[in-house]
């Protein structure tokens, strides 16, 4: 085993007061001084050994405070790396939640839109079953104007009546309604009575996306499609 300090500075010193002792073994009877002077030396020696005791103990005071230091950083390691998964899971559980989030506020969307488009399309299936209701009441009246022998005339009226709105295809059942209403009005203030005049005055008031859908019918019509 190594040797303390305490233990190689001991033996250094037996071993010098020893040969001191022998080789000045013959001059201690001659010189009385020299008693003296191995009298310090040990006295010397002794407060030597002792600072060297009190400098192990210092050491051993160092060491385990290293050790202790040692298991603090440890304990601190422990704790960065816990505190370092709990942020991951904290950070995966808010990108979570709002993957939820932006999910619901993409369905809520989607129905919404579906639900307007089920009402766009129940206002055109209105508008179409009124225009096909149009197209048939159109076709009575002209076989009416072809079997009628003489054409109706019309008394000019006495009043200034207002023409009616002209009607340019919006897709609103209420517009639809209102157009076909006053058209009624108008023929009967005016006293048209005949179909086949109040469907080609009807074709008059027709403009924008309304006219083009007349057109296309008349010539589905006579190309018998």
């Amino acid at each position: 085993m190594t040797k303390t300090i305490k233990d190689q500075v001991a033996g250094s010193d037996t071993t010098n007061v020893e040969s001191s002792q022998q080789g000045w073994g013959c001059q201690e009877q001659c010189d009385p001084v020299i008693p003296k002077l191995m009298g310090k030396y040990k006295e010397l020696t002794t407060s030597s050994e002792s600072s060297l005791t009190r400098v192990e103990e210092g050491m051993g005071t160092v060491d385990a405070h290293m050790e202790n230091l040692d298991q603090r950083v440890e304990s601190l390691e422990a704790d960065i790396a816990e505190t370092h998964e709990e942020v991951r899971k904290a950070l995966t559980k808010i990108g979570e939640s709002n993957r939820v989030d932006l999910q619901a506020l993409r369905d809520e969307f989607m129905a919404e839109v579906a639900h307007l488009r089920d009402v766009h399309q129940r206002e055109l299936n209105s508008l179409l079953m009124q225009l096909q209701e149009a197209r048939g009441d159109l076709a009575l009246c002209k076989k009416v104007v072809l079997a009628s022998p003489t054409t109706s005339t019309v008394e000019s009226p006495r009043v200034n009546i207002l023409k009616p709105k002209s009607f340019a295809g919006t897709r609103n059942a209420h517009e639809v309604d209102n157009f076909l209403w006053g058209l009624k009005q108008y023929f009967d203030a005016i006293g048209i009575i005949d179909y086949g005049a109040k469907i080609k005055s009807t074709a008059l008031y027709l403009t924008d996306t309304a006219m083009l859908w007349w057109r296309r019918w008349q010539e589905d019509v006579k190309r018998g499609t």
